[in-house]
């Protein structure tokens, strides 16, 4: 007779023909709750069989993975078998109308069984990528039953992807987190995260050790331009060695959806290559990136100019002081190959401000040192050069080309070295200094390379 226990003072229920005589037992599909035969009062709880002090007794669950209690069975099920609640199943627990193995990892499960998601043991789907897995599953690393790592379909976790940062193994939907990082099972690159290649690595997990083709990190992608960078999610802005003197560049990850290219800024994570060139001050800079070519990686305004170990940087063009935001200088610079000489807003290259003497382009805030001819002028004023001394001349005062009266100027001038400035306009020019013209056919070298600008200079 299905289902009925005797109690403990009567051994025996008498079943005859189809009626059942209780004057003479009492039977009944539960044990009675103060029955000590079977602990029912306190059952202790247990997370496994293991737990359970009474012999003959079972950890019967309710859920898999929660806390059990130990218990007598009512009948001795078979895993597989269907059920109506765990009491009938010789592993405690009874699953979705069936008979199931509970686990709390592979070690608890038979042959090649796993332990799945939901701490039953099932049978593994293999798997060599997540394309191989249907539904909402991912191809993940496990281990079954007979202590084997095999790759397998878990039920998606919705943790980390391929490439993101990760501290333990269940951070990750492939279950395994590799170097911080979180990997997948894969069967080329495509299918791995940015900045990952998919390949051979050891795999070590619940003391078992195995290998397997995942999404790995991948070696440094050097770069001159965003165009060496074939991922949308990368783009060239990350120094080699990160601090000390620049020897190239690599390519790094993005920041969608900030600002763009030649954007206001004041630290990396604002701009879209998270890459800021910052102001003199700190109080402005703008996004940028490693170039070769202004009009293909560089936005608008923008110039490509040659920076430290070759690379070229996207800066703000400017004509003077005056365009350059955050206390920044004007100054002139060089593209990448050198083909080509123009002006840029930056930090200044110098102390000497504009009128300073200087020894070379170093020595000025704006890298400009010029060469410029004084003049030794009188205060006497004069008609013709007899009125002059010797080696003097009767003629304007340089300073004032347009005089209305002459005086006596030396007839050669003395040639000096003068920290200079880019210039539009003589208002550029303005300043405690007597190099107040703009002018606009001065020669300038930069970087080895000579090129005419507007630059202030002496009158006349």
């Amino acid at each position: 007779m299905a289902n009925i226990i005797p109690t403990r003072s009567i051994a025996l229920c008498i079943l005859i023909g189809s009626v059942l005589f209780f004057n003479a037992c009492s039977c009944s599909d539960e044990i009675e709750e103060n029955d000590p035969e079977y602990n029912l009062d306190d059952p202790n709880p247990c997370s496994t069989t293991d737990d359970c002090e009474v012999e003959d007794h079972v950890c019967i669950l309710e859920e898999p993975g929660e806390e059990g209690e130990c218990l007598p069975l009512f009948e001795m099920r078979p895993i597989g078998e269907e059920c109506s609640q765990s009491r009938h199943c010789e592993s405690g627990l009874c699953y979705e109308g069936e008979c199931a193995q509970p686990c709390q990892d592979g070690a608890d499960c038979d042959g090649d069984m796993i332990c799945g998601d939901e701490q039953i043991c099932e049978e593994p789907n293999p798997c060599d990528s997540d394309e191989d897995c249907s539904g909402d599953t991912a191809c993940a690393v496990s281990v079954s039953g007979d202590g084997e790592l095999v790759t397998i379909c878990l039920s998606d976790n919705e943790e980390g992807e391929a490439g993101d940062a990760c501290e333990e193994h269940g951070d990750c939907r492939s279950r395994y987190c590799l170097d911080e990082v979180c990997t997948a099972p894969c069967e080329d690159d495509t299918q791995c995260g940015v900045l990952q290649i998919c390949e051979e690595e050891s795999v070590s997990l619940e003391g078992e050790d195995g290998e397997f083709d995942l999404c790995t990190e991948q070696p440094p992608i050097d770069c001159a331009s965003p165009g060496d960078c074939e991922q949308d999610e990368l783009t060239c802005n990350t120094t080699v060695p990160e601090s000390g003197a620049v020897e190239g560049a690599i390519c790094g990850l993005t920041n969608p959806g900030e600002e763009e290219l030649a954007g206001s800024c004041t630290d990396s994570a604002q701009c879209e290559s998270d890459l800021c060139w910052t102001s003199l001050d700190g109080s402005a800079g703008e996004c940028t990136v490693f170039c070769e070519d202004a009009g293909d990686d560089c936005a608008t305004g923008q110039v490509c100019t040659s920076k430290s170990a070759g690379l070229g940087l996207c800066l703000a063009a400017c004509d003077s002081n005056a365009d350059c935001d955050g206390g920044n200088i004007c100054q002139l610079g060089t593209t990448p190959d050198a083909d080509a000489v123009h002006s840029y807003c930056s930090l200044d290259r110098g102390d000497g401000t504009t009128g300073d003497s200087c020894e070379e382009s170093s020595d000025c805030e704006t890298g400009i040192c010029l060469e410029v001819v004084t003049y030794s002028v009188t205060d006497e004023s004069c008609n013709n050069d007899n009125q002059c001394d010797e080696d003097y001349e009767c003629r304007c005062d340089p300073d004032d080309p347009g005089c209305d009266q002459e005086v006596c100027v030396s007839e050669e001038g003395s040639v000096e070295s003068r920290c200079s400035e880019l210039c539009a306009n003589n208002d550029d020019c303005d300043g405690d200094h007597d190099l107040s013209a703009c002018s606009d056919a001065v020669e300038l070298s930069v970087d080895g390379h000579t090129a005419d600008a507007a630059a202030c200079s002496l009158e006349g």
